[in-house]
């Protein structure tokens, strides 16, 4: 009866999908030796192509802020001021130029944020994504976040290890196990860039593989774990936050705490996804053709970095800006007027990369977003109350319910700023400020940022099955004849 239900939900290709497709994962699947070895081979290749991508960005980010060749970048660690001074204004007008003009040219589909695509290309097409897409879209990308736009990277790991997995399944003959496949190198994709496996695997669970089946999850739990060891034998396996550890025992309160910031979570979440639709409609009302509108808008965000940075000290808005994130959740930015100033200049930032047609992911920018708004709820509590000192406590839950509110995961996104930071003792209160954000976006707004895009073309891509069977009422059919 729940599953009659759950399909009664789901339109067109996604019903398909849901229920016997000869590409569903949810049917009952036969762990060949073949496909396990091609699970594998799929993680492998993914968590590969994560560092390679890694490596892009911080070359196309070293030649346009320092004109130096070089593969590093520690990204978690503030730069040095860029040589050309306020020329560096150019610099994101110039990476506009080079994805909107060129690239958009070439590949209309690099350009957005990944994930919407691969959710496009797994229940509208087929599973199948062009393998071109392999090399444009990790290209388009490193180029955004590389000359200074705020965006994140989990959408060309995640298209990337998709791509790979539907081209390797053609030819190995597994067609009919192409959507598990994409899943596999989605999440091998993002649990290497992130240093996440856990979250990564629940993330593709939550999204891609509904109704779950035990056999499908182990199959994507194998090519997550291969990825993540895969870029952790070429990278390194650090946490990719720096965090202090934060203990629960003696947080009897938390559960308020978790509650209250968990909303406020819900709240920006709100803001940021509007905030990407407005700057996206201004563009398309202003320019005549996309690309303009991009140059326009990277060429705002120059003005807008170098402004940032005379009067902060650093650069904190380039890219996925994990040095902010760890300066934040470590206590080292002070101050109610830098925190909210910081809090709404990301959120614009990545607006105006996104929403003018920018290539790259929200997560990065959404880890920033929630560790400035919960410093800024510890800072207001510890002025109302100074000896109550919240900690990372408050970033950790307002980071987890950011992730949830605008990905739909809410499992994932506990679990992914756990293993982010380090933090493996707060699961209760990021799973409680995750719940409490999804549950408030939700209310006012029915599809996450990835499935928006989709619901305004008329595709009707439910952002996650199983929590929309748990929050709301299945639609009665109407006969009007």
């Amino acid at each position: 009866m729940a599953r009659t239900r759950a399909l009664s939900m789901i339109p067109g290709r996604m019903r398909a999908l849901a229920g016997t497709g000869s590409g569903d994962p949810s049917t009952e699947l036969r762990l060949t030796p073949g496909l396990l070895v091609l699970a594998l081979l799929v993680g492998v290749l993914a968590g590969a192509g994560a560092v390679a991508f890694t490596y892009l960005i911080a070359l196309v980010h070293n030649l346009s802020f320092y004109g130096r060749l070089s593969w590093h970048w520690s990204n978690t660690r503030f730069g040095p001021p860029s040589p050309w001074g306020w020329g560096i204004v150019l610099v994101p007008a110039l990476g506009a130029l080079l994805v909107g003009r060129v690239i958009g040219r070439s590949e209309p589909a690099a350009v957005g944020g990944g994930v919407t695509e691969v959710l496009e290309e797994i229940f509208g097409h087929q599973s199948r994504i062009r393998p071109r897409l392999a090399f444009w879209r990790p290209l388009a990308t490193a180029i955004t976040l590389g000359t200074g736009g705020s965006a994140g990277d989990e959408g060309p790991a995640m298209q990337f290890g998709a791509a790979m997995a539907s081209v390797l399944g053609r030819r190995a003959d597994f067609s009919q196990h192409r959507t598990l496949l994409m899943a596999c190198g989605s999440g091998a994709g993002i649990g290497a860039m992130f240093h996440a496996p856990i979250g990564a695997w629940l993330l593709v669970l939550e999204l891609l593989l509904w109704p779950w089946r035990l056999r499908a999850a182990l199959v994507t739990l194998m090519a997550v774990a291969a990825g993540s060891w895969c870029a952790a034998s070429l990278d390194g396996s650090a946490p990719l936050l720096v965090s202090p550890h934060t203990p629960l025992a003696s947080w009897p309160h938390w559960v308020p705490i978790a509650l209250l910031v968990g909303a406020l979570a819900g709240a920006t979440a709100l803001l940021f996804i509007h905030s990407i639709a407005w700057v996206e409609r201004l563009i398309r009302a202003l320019t005549p053709r996309a690309w303009q509108g991009h140059v326009l808008a990277m060429l705002l965000l120059g003005v807008i970095l170098i402004t940032t940075y005379h009067w902060s000290g650093h650069y904190y808005l380039v890219a996925g800006s994990y040095a902010g994130s760890s300066a934040l959740l470590q206590g080292q930015i002070h101050g109610v007027v830098l925190l909210c100033t910081l809090l709404i200049l990301k959120i614009a930032a990545t607006a105006l990369t996104l929403g003018s047609g920018g290539s790259g992911g929200i997560f990065s920018p959404a880890l920033f977003v929630g560790a400035a708004l919960g410093s800024l709820v510890a800072t207001l509590v510890q002025i109302l109350d100074p000896s109550l000192h919240l900690g990372a406590l408050a970033s950790l839950c307002a980071m987890a319910g950011l992730i949830a509110a605008t990905s739909g995961g809410t499992l994932s996104a506990a679990a992914m700023v756990l293993e982010i930071t380090g933090n493996f003792g707060l699961v209760l209160p990021t799973l409680l400020a995750a719940t409490s954000a999804y549950l408030l976006r939700r209310h006012f707004l029915t599809d996450s940022y990835f499935t928006l895009p989709l619901t305004r073309a008329g595709q009707g891509i439910p952002e996650n099955l199983y929590q929309r069977y748990l929050t709301e009422k299945p639609c009665a059919v109407v006969d009007k004849r």
